[in-house]
């Protein structure tokens, strides 16, 4: 049985799995099975690897995001209200400003 199965298996049974450090933590602990506790006992290394997330990939920044995206959008209506008034930050991320005023 992989990790992912085990880890599966578990919140099947209603059990959330966390780790901390290379420790599995269980909760509630009262309802983890004997045998399951035996699974996660024996490939622990595996399911701590697919508890454990991955380290975050920063992305470069992009002058010329901010440009592509201005372009782009000059033809784009929004999908929510079919406005076509947009907003792009310095960084080239946009948003609908009929949208963002109603939140």
């Amino acid at each position: 049985m992989t990790g992912a199965e085990i880890v599966h298996r578990a919140e099947a049974a209603g059990l959330h799995l966390r780790t901390v450090g290379d420790r599995i933590m269980v909760s509630p602990a009262r309802e983890l099975t004997p045998d399951l506790a035996a699974l996660l006992r024996e490939h622990r290394e595996d399911v701590v690897a697919v508890l454990s997330p991955e380290p975050a990939r920063v992305l470069p920044f992009d002058p010329s995001r901010r440009r592509r995206a201005t372009a782009s959008l000059a033809t784009t209506t929004c999908s929510s209200c079919g406005g076509s008034w947009w907003g792009v930050n310095a960084r080239g991320d946009a948003w609908c400003e009929p949208c963002r005023r109603r939140l």
